[in-house]
């Protein structure tokens, strides 16, 4: 078996594989090698190296050109960590990333474009503090109800409605109550009508 450490030429994304230049005084470029990958039956996972990357090579004989396969990649002088403490991190070309902080324990995600989530069945996000959401403008599209439960539900804005709005119970303002509410009338075509009228009338 022989090892060696070379960098990614040529990539071939359909077969899954990789040509590798090995420096010297030839600068021998090998034959397409497997690239490995955790797993590749009824679990897969894809990660391919990109080309200018340094990588291990192993070849299940004496020289490059026996069956070889990239087992995987490692920094060189010209190619710094994304991290230089207990953090896991993937970070893409981008400035796309997933990071977990140990010492925080804190799980961290940003993308540079959309994040898309779709479920064929229920979505569920759960804290044992507070959920907090920022963002210019929040749309929510429900084809039945939007159901929102909680002992108090605070509004900081103007509240805009094309439809009805079903009270079971009353409606206070800053002035009082809805159904305690009465308005005073000159009924002069009537002088035999009550003075007041209440809302709920």
């Amino acid at each position: 078996m022989l090892v060696r450490t070379g960098i990614v030429s040529d990539i071939n994304y359909k077969n899954g594989t990789v040509k590798v230049v090995f420096p010297g005084a030839d600068d021998y470029q090998s034959q397409e090698l497997q690239v490995i990958h955790r797993r590749t039956k009824k679990d897969k996972s894809w990660n391919m190296p990109c080309v200018d990357e340094v990588v291990i090579v192993i070849f299940d004989g004496t020289s490059e050109g026996d069956v070889g396969y990239v087992i995987g990649s490692v920094y060189d002088e010209g190619t710094d960590p994304p991290n230089s403490d207990n953090r896991f991190k993937y970070i893409a070309e981008d400035g796309t990333y997933i990071e977990y902080d140990r010492e925080l324990k804190q799980a961290s995600l940003y993308c540079v474009g959309d994040i898309v989530a779709k479920s064929d069945k229920n979505i569920k996000a759960t804290a044992k503090e507070n959920v907090d959401a920022m963002c210019k403008n929040f749309n929510c599209v429900a084809e039945s109800q939007v159901n929102i439960t909680a002992p108090v539900i605070n509004l900081n804005g103007v509240v805009n409605t094309s439809a009805v709005v079903n009270v079971a119970d009353d409606v206070i303002t800053s002035k009082g109550s809805v159904n305690g509410h009465n308005h005073s009338y000159d009924w002069a075509h009537d002088p035999g009508a009550s003075k007041t009228a209440s809302m709920n009338e």
